[in-house]
């Protein structure tokens, strides 16, 4: 069984085509693209960490 994710990310499209030779593959780079994306989120670079505005109070 051929399968074949593809998403968009800002102006760059993403293929990642999985085949038959290592069916443990796909779960392998899901769980490291979830891992990476999760890393991003809490733990921000310096150049990619964006100010938070609080909200005045009313």
């Amino acid at each position: 069984m051929n399968e074949k994710i593809i998403r968009q990310v800002g102006d760059c499209k993403v293929t990642i085509s999985f085949g038959q030779s290592n069916p443990d593959l796909k779960e392998n780079i899901l769980w490291s693209m979830m891992e990476n994306y999760k890393k991003r989120l809490f733990e921000p670079d310096g150049d990619d960490a964006k100010p938070v505005k609080e909200k005045a109070a009313s």
